[in-house]
Formats: C-alpha cells, sequence, structure tokens
C-alpha cells in the first residue's frame, strides 16, 4: 500500500486552495455495534492533509487497493 501513498503524494492537488504538497497518512477506526464495544479497528484510510492550508481528504484503503 506503500505505492498508494506515493502516488497520493506526487499527484495531490488541493481543491480548496491548489496547493500541491501533502501530508499522508493511515488511520484506522472502529464500526458499529459489537466491533465499536471491542473497539475492532477493522475501517483502514488513506488520509492526504494539504501542507498549504491544512484541508483533507481522506479515501478508503479497501477502494483504492482494488
Amino acid at each position: 500500500m506503500a505505492g498508494v501513498e506515493q502516488q497520493l503524494q506526487q499527484h495531490f492537488r488541493c481543491e480548496k486552495c491548489d496547493g500541491r504538497e501533502a501530508a499522508v497518512s493511515r488511520i484506522s477506526a472502529s464500526g458499529t455495534g459489537l466491533t465499536r464495544m471491542l473497539d475492532i479497528q477493522h475501517n483502514h484510510f488513506v488520509l492526504a492533509a494539504c501542507q498549504n492550508c491544512g484541508c483533507a481528504e481522506m479515501y478508503d484503503e479497501a477502494v483504492l487497493g482494488g
């Protein structure tokens, strides 16, 4: 999945300020119901935050991975 992060950094363009540099990181989140109660984080996302204005875009890792 490192390739996805690298591609986001190379091709990033902020829709808010037209910035071209992004800080890319991964985050995980719990779902609802039992997984939330047990704190099982099975939802994974890639986050790209503009280095100029801080506007962030979140992408579902499952969709990006194919």
